[in-house]
């Protein structure tokens, strides 16, 4: 998103109208299969924000994953219909490169800060000069008020870091700054204080409206300021619609027409999702009541608004940065974020130091091997003390990677779905600055441990015979290479079998 683009004309292909029609979406289970979206139509036009309400369970959040293609075919899952957009049907993989996707939990790196969260997705999308990233970045941090606060740390479990509003923006603006024609937000105002939901969608109305993009969101209990900001409307009970269309005093004209009329001074959000939540038998009296008169005064027009769709082919958003600029752009925030992380460095040098110590401790009172040279129990207690040497020395370089990638998954996970970068530069990135780091802790911990049993393992130990010389030295290099090989290999097959 940036000032050249906006200042010029909208074409058409950049107007995007997701559809829907006929669509279906059940669970397989123990207890048989269960429908969670019973054949519903509808239309999210372009230029609008599209809210999806419902009470827990109606099928609100399914309906966004479909639409988001996170839903597919498979064995416990059955998805029927058509989802199209300007009527045609997409891939999950063709979604990335005109939409995005924020889901309910914020998801960003805690030891960066609010404007390098957004750098970092800039070098990654944008393309142009520096220049130009830092103007689209302006313009985002501009467009969801996030000046004061954005040279702060994001913060999370050990760094203390900005608000829970503030973070929410900064997730949206971390995928508004490739400038999508399309956004879908799953619960965007969950967690948030009233003044700080009606904030976020304020901002997102903006963007719709001034932009002419697609904003598509799920909402579980608007307050009634942030309802007067909604374009479009889409009630669900029990996986069906009971109301789709525009908001305000259209959705207030068709209720009272059924006789259900939101009384004076009252949210209209709070009392239609009273009406709408089948805990109460009153409700579950008037579903057919809601699910008739939908489907004689609603669905026709929804129909022809599907027919009527923008059909122009869809302008897509390709990836502009090589393979080369990923692993670079990686390999800085890796290094950023460990040298943002000292605490973890500390507790791994700590343990590396106690545990070395109590390996010397252990072999400390070897003998030497002048008394009784040809001993062979002696030669392997040396033999076992490099064997615990090296595989010590391995576990200490695999448990922190086993300790951050869970934490570090989900993130991965998100960058890689919205296309920041692929898997290969991740990889190599990833394993360019944990060989750095990984190399300096083995060497400390064997250090330590032959250096306590030094005179009596490696100097005395090569008077026993020429052949036991022989045979510790060559075992003792076999364990380490074996060591610095393996350490590598089997930390980062780990990274990838948990990605």
């Amino acid at each position: 998103m940036n000032k050249i683009i906006s200042q010029q004309s909208i074409n058409s292909s950049s107007l995007l109208d997701f559809t829907f029609s006929n669509l279906k979406y059940s669970v397989k289970s123990s207890k048989g299969v269960k429908e969670i979206i019973k054949g519903v139509d509808g239309i999210c036009p372009n230029s609008q924000v599209t809210a999806i309400l419902g009470s827990s369970g109606a099928g609100k959040t399914s309906l966004l994953n479909i639409l988001t293609k996170r839903i597919q075919n498979s064995g416990k899952q059955m998805l029927e219909g058509r989802v199209q957009v300007n009527g045609k049907e997409y891939t999950a993989d063709q979604f990335s490169n005109f939409a995005n996707y924020v889901m309910q939990n914020d998801i960003l790196m805690e030891t960066m800060t609010v404007r390098e969260c957004l750098e970092f997705a800039a070098c990654l999308k944008v393309k142009g000069t520096q220049q130009k990233r830092d103007d689209v970045v302006n313009e985002v941090i501009k467009l969801l008020m996030l000046e004061k606060c954005q040279n702060t740390l994001i913060g999370g479990h050990f760094v203390k870091g900005i608000s829970g509003g503030e973070r929410k923006r900064t997730s949206i603006g971390y995928e508004l700054v490739c400038d999508p024609h399309a956004i879908f937000l799953d619960e965007p105002t969950s967690g948030l204080d009233s003044f700080t939901a009606y904030i976020v969608i304020n901002r997102l109305r903006k963007f719709a409206h001034e932009k002419n993009r697609t904003v598509v969101l799920t909402i579980h209990q608007p307050s009634s300021d942030i309802w007067q900001m909604l374009d479009r409307i889409m009630l669900m009970v029990n996986g069906r619609f009971i109301y789709q269309g525009p908001g305000n005093t259209e959705i207030s004209n068709y209720f009272n027409n059924l006789g259900f009329v939101c009384p004076n001074l009252c949210n209209p959000a709070d009392y239609y999702m009273s009406i709408m939540h089948q805990e109460n038998e009153q409700n579950i009296r008037n579903a057919p009541i809601y699910f008739q008169s939908y489907d004689s005064m609603i669905l026709k027009k929804v129909e022809y608004e599907i027919e009527n769709s923008n059909k122009h082919q869809v302008q897509l958003n390709v990836s502009y940065t090589s393979i080369f600029l990923q692993f670079y752009y990686i390999v800085k925030r890796t290094v950023q974020i460990q040298l943002r992380s000292p605490i973890l460095f500390k507790a791994k040098l700590g343990q590396v130091l106690s545990l070395s110590v109590f390996l010397g401790l252990i072999y400390l009172q070897l003998p030497d091997g002048k008394n009784d040279p040809h001993n062979i129990n002696d030669v392997r207690n040396k033999n076992g003390f490099l064997f615990f040497l090296a595989s010590g020395a391995f576990m200490e370089a695999m448990n922190p990677c086993a300790l951050t990638i869970p934490l570090e998954r989900q993130v991965f996970l998100r960058e890689e779905n919205s296309k920041l970068y692929k898997i290969i530069p991740y990889f190599f990135g990833k394993l360019f600055v944990d060989l750095v780091s990984d190399f300096i802790i083995p060497i400390i911990f064997s250090s330590i441990g032959i250096f306590k049993i030094f005179n009596s393992i490696l100097i005395n130990s090569y008077k026993i015979n020429s052949l036991l010389d022989g045979w510790v030295e060559r075992k003792f290099r076999s364990i380490f290479i074996l060591y610095f090989g393996f350490n590598y290999a089997t930390v980062q097959w780990n990274c990838c079998w948990i990605f």
